[in-house]
């Protein structure tokens, strides 16, 4: 395994990852329209938070991780996106889209990191990533350093940008930003019956 090239690869599933939508990335967009680009960034940290028990976990049980358990993570998970959705569309009925306050919130943090924990993808991803990561750990912990640091360095790179660009909604006014409140609703609750969908009756 080379140096250059393990680098690369992170980065490049970094950056198929932070520009993927999903459950994370609309909340993100949903908190940095409510409090500023601050609120948002804190949502952009929860997979350091959340990662970690799920590396570890995919690591140890690599591929013997079951379709059922997946399809319980799926579950649980949809039951959550969709209670993010119903906050997210109570928010814009009630007209409390601006207002809030425009500072870090380790509630959002939490939250992000449990729509992370509940969401399939990232145990796939790392069921996929964790041959790699381990034979990059036994060549040396260095290159698994460098394997972490490109994936997530590209990956909360580009939350945080989002999180930024869409702090910058606020300024086109509360009609814009309750509408937009409306739209990430609407994509949350999309994405909470799709993992609903693919955990009850997705097949297989």
């Amino acid at each position: 395994m080379n140096f250059l090239p393990t680098l690369l690869q992170a980065c490049s599933f970094g950056l198929a990852a932070g520009s993927s939508p999903g459950p994370l990335q609309t909340f993100l967009l949903s908190e940095s329209l409510r409090g500023g680009w601050r609120r948002g960034a804190m949502v952009a940290l929860a997979p350091l938070v959340s990662d970690t028990p799920i590396i570890i976990l995919c690591i140890v049980l690599l591929n013997h991780l079951s379709i059922t358990a997946l399809r319980v993570v799926q579950g649980l998970g949809g039951f959550y996106v969709l209670w993010l959705a119903w906050q997210a569309l109570r928010r814009w009925q009630s007209g409390t889209a601006q207002g809030e306050a425009k500072q870090a919130g380790f509630s959002s943090l939490w939250q992000a990191a449990w729509i992370n924990l509940l969401n399939p993808n990232p145990y796939l991803f790392w069921l996929g990533q964790a041959p790699t990561f381990v034979l990059a750990w036994q060549t040396s912990p260095l290159y698994a350093g460098v394997y972490l640091l490109g994936f997530y360095g590209v990956f909360l790179g580009m939350l945080v940008g989002l999180a930024v660009l869409s702090a910058q909604g606020q300024r086109l006014g509360d009609g814009f930003v309750r509408g937009m409140l409306l739209v990430s609703g609407l994509v949350l609750l999309g994405l909470g019956c799709r993992l609903l969908f693919l955990a009850f009756w997705g097949g297989g």
